[in-house]
């Protein structure tokens, strides 16, 4: 006997501040509302056991989980999923995991603004990131090992800093250690630590007496901070995003039957700048 439609999508989320881009839920509730749908939203904080009971409380109650997982590999949720609804991965793909992804893909981004800034600025760049073993996380690594070896600039994974969920992590500290290693560009893995990063480097790059910091980061392009930091952003089309996770929740909805499964590719964009401290924002 099938289960009677309930007219709501479980979310799953990881992590808020780690995971999420922009408006992302924001958006997803709206459009989803507009269908006829409403969220229920299941935080995990990064707990494997809490997003595997969620899984299993989702599929009793839901037509459709959307879930931005914490596993590296799908073998750690895999005896909580039920396959009576259909389930989409959003931004972090588990090793293994056998259905459709809707993924950030900021390779070419993060290696572009690299590279323009080595050519500019023959600058160590070190890196803060969250959660490295996480798919989204790997490849961000990946483009800034590549670029950084092409640029001929020092690499040392001693300059990759995994701050996990601390938002509250020490940036002065790091900075210290990066300028004890020569290092003077950073980048920022994720919104919430290139918000963390800039409220530190505001008042760090008008000193005098320091040099400053290059920054490249995620999404800032309509803050108060980001309007005054002269910093390379890397944005994503979040309309799109939302439209295609909607789109393709309301196709599994209605096509229970449907296996074929594929990863639907997002790019990020780079707004690029040229480096000279603090300074207005141009687009």
């Amino acid at each position: 006997m099938s289960k009677e439609p309930s007219k709501t999508i479980g979310v799953i989320l990881a992590s808020i501040a780690a995971n999420f881009r922009d408006s992302l839920l924001d958006g997803l509730s709206s459009s989803f509302y507009e269908k006829g749908y409403q969220l229920v939203i299941g935080l995990t904080n990064n707990d494997i056991s809490r997003e595997k009971d969620f899984i299993q409380k989702f599929s009793k109650t839901t037509d459709c989980i959307i879930i931005i997982s914490a596993a590296e590999r799908y073998t750690q949720i895999e005896s909580a999923v039920t396959g009576t609804v259909p389930m989409l991965f959003l931004i972090n793909k588990p090793e293994g995991c056998p259905f459709s992804c809707i993924l950030e893909s900021d390779y070419s981004a993060i290696y572009q603004a690299i590279i323009s800034s080595a050519n500019q600025k023959k600058s160590t760049v070190g890196c803060i990131c969250s959660h490295r073993e996480l798919s989204a996380t790997k490849e961000l690594l990946r483009a800034y090992q590549d670029a950084v070896t092409a640029s001929s600039l020092p690499f040392s994974k001693d300059l990759i800093y995994d701050v996990g969920d601390d938002l509250s992590f020490r940036v002065d500290k790091i900075i210290e250690d990066m300028v004890s290693k020569n290092c003077h560009a950073i980048l920022a893995g994720t919104p919430a630590i290139t918000n963390r990063i800039l409220d530190y480097l505001v008042f760090y790059n008008t000193d005098p007496a320091n040099e400053p910091f290059q920054l490249f980061g995620y999404g800032m392009v309509g803050s108060t901070l980001a309007s005054q930091m002269n910093i390379d952003v890397i944005v994503h089309p979040v309309d799109h995003f939302i439209d295609l996770t909607v789109q393709t929740c309301i196709y599994l909805i209605h096509h229970p039957d449907y296996k074929n499964t594929r990863d639907y590719l997002i790019k990020g964009k780079l707004r690029m700048h040229t480096y000279n401290g603090l300074r207005s924002y141009q687009d």
